[in-house]
């Protein structure tokens, strides 16, 4: 048998893929009025499961109030909604997941 159909297939994939952990800005209503949003608080509520892996804020839900959200990835979708609940948007570079 020749040599190529001994050898199992390895197609292309990333060696280390960036997962993200998902927060919808549903979940984003457990926070107080006016409060800021970033990956301590998170991490405090039990949402994210640690500091070093990513996480990206998605637009599944409804958000009622304005909140301050520091995130490092967050969709156009979500952006939007705590926009138009009066809230702001702030991208922040993770030292962590900058290298990768």
């Amino acid at each position: 048998m020749h040599l190529i159909r001994r050898l199992p297939k390895m197609g292309f994939r990333k060696p280390n893929p960036n997962y993200y952990q998902p927060i919808n800005v549903g979940r984003l209503e457990h926070f107080g009025k006016g409060s800021v949003v970033n990956a301590a608080s998170l991490r405090a509520a039990r949402m994210i499961h640690g500091y070093n892996q990513p996480f990206k804020i998605l637009g599944t839900g409804i958000l009622t109030k304005p909140l301050t959200v520091q995130a490092q990835h967050i969709s156009q979708a979500a952006k939007d909604k705590i926009l138009k609940a009066g809230g702001k948007v702030e991208e922040v570079k993770n030292e962590s997941s900058a290298g990768k």
